[in-house]
């Protein structure tokens, strides 16, 4: 009896992966790919790929773009389930610094109203109406329902938790594995486990666009500055 309830409360967690390529002289675009020009080929190696793709201010990026920091959750019988974007309720926080932290509950009145509970143990619930910005003891929001918000949610309440940036770049970092699928080869397979499967291929998907847009950018940055420096060489020789 105690294994059975153990098991049902437990959350939900699943593993999403998805397979990239590096893309090097040797070999030709397939499936998602991870940018790399051959001039970096040549002096970066895979592994160091796999180093940068696990930094920490890269998973921040990615976090802070897809707002993978707030969750969304909604208890089913014992076990919490996360929602993430397929929720029915969701919120735009103004003026929001990255690394604040906090949570409140929605609940569903009509199709028009929400209450808000559960700021702190002194304050009030708040009526509010979708799509109207409102003044809450964590700051302005607004509150927007989602296509699937139907009278079904109607008395069923979402714990709504925004996570520092930080401390959701960590924890994607700690469910995130990269591996060469063949030791010779520059395929590899990322992986993250998290307690939504969308959410986590989301991660994934935004982590190959973060990191390729900043290869880009790096490879751009390189081009400048050659260009500026055999602009002064020219400039110096003209005067010679």
């Amino acid at each position: 009896m105690c294994i059975r309830t153990r098991y049902s409360i437990t959350p939900y967690f699943f593993k999403r992966s998805e397979t990239v390529m590096i893309k090097t002289p040797e070999n030709t675009p397939g499936s998602s790919r991870v940018t790399r020009s051959s001039m970096y080929y040549n002096t970066v190696s895979v592994a160091t790929e796999i180093l940068q793709l696990k930094s920490k201010e890269l998973m921040r990026q990615t976090v802070a773009e897809l707002d993978a920091n707030i969750s969304y959750v909604e208890r089913r019988g014992l076990r919490d389930v996360e929602l993430y974007k397929d929720s029915p309720i969701l919120v735009k926080f103004k003026n929001s610094r990255q690394n604040d932290a906090y949570s409140f509950y929605v609940t569903g009145i009509d199709k028009n109203t929400v209450e808000l509970s559960g700021f702190d143990r002194t304050s009030k619930k708040i009526n509010v109406k979708f799509n109207t910005e409102v003044e809450t003891p964590v700051g302005r929001l607004t509150l927007f329902a989602n296509e699937n918000y139907t009278e079904y949610y109607f008395g069923t309440q979402i714990k709504i938790t925004k996570n520092s940036v930080n401390a959701t770049a960590g924890y994607f970092l700690g469910n995130l594995s990269i591996n060469q699928m063949q030791d010779d080869a520059s395929l590899l397979e990322i992986s993250i486990q998290d307690g939504s499967p969308k959410r986590a291929d989301d991660v994934i998907t935004k982590l190959i666009e973060v990191y390729n847009a900043i290869t880009i950018e790096d490879k751009n940055q390189i081009a400048r500055n050659t260009a500026d420096f055999i602009q002064r060489r020219l400039t110096i020789i003209e005067k010679d």
